[in-house]
């Protein structure tokens, strides 16, 4: 038997836990009723169309109040982003740009990282060396990596021309 939602898109019905005492004859006389019943509780309760996408339909972008928007800005000190509202980077080409002070000894640490197991990206300091990962639907990762130090004091991350792909 298909999963439920490939059984709603080809229009599979079936009674599910029926009393023990009715048999199958009367099951089958009965389906015909029940999707009755129910197509006209579906139109009542204005449920129509329906649809079955369920995983699809759950990535599609939600509508927002916002404007559209080319620039982020990120704080220390903030808490998580959902996904919903951060910046969709997602087969686009961005740009990361931090502002940081690294102390004389180095740093290391993550400076903005998206997503999670499956898909996303981290940019960080590792190594004292500038890291930009980016995880392709948790089968590849990408690693770009700067070829020198991250030097100490104030400045903005990267640099121009500081990443190369690490192999």
């Amino acid at each position: 038997m298909p999963p439920p939602s490939f059984r709603l898109l080809l229009g599979i019905w079936g009674l599910e836990l029926l009393d023990y005492q009715e048999t199958a004859d009367h099951a089958s006389k009965k389906l015909p009723e029940l999707k009755r019943m129910w197509w006209i509780e579906a139109a009542r309760f204005n449920v129509l169309p329906l649809d079955g996408r369920s995983i699809l339909r759950q990535m599609e972008p939600r509508p927002t109040l916002a404007e559209a928007r080319d620039t982020y800005t990120y704080y220390s000190g903030g808490g998580e982003v959902s996904s919903a509202v951060a910046a969709n980077v997602l087969n686009r080409s961005h740009t990361i740009t931090a502002q940081v002070v690294i102390p004389v000894e180095g740093a290391v640490g993550v400076l903005l990282a998206q997503g999670g197991q499956f898909a996303g990206y981290s940019f960080y300091i590792k190594e004292k060396r500038l890291h930009y990962t980016h995880n392709y639907v948790g089968q590849q990762e990408y690693t770009l990596r700067s070829p020198s130090e991250v030097p100490a004091g104030k400045r903005a991350l990267p640099q121009s021309g500081e990443f190369r792909l690490q192999r």
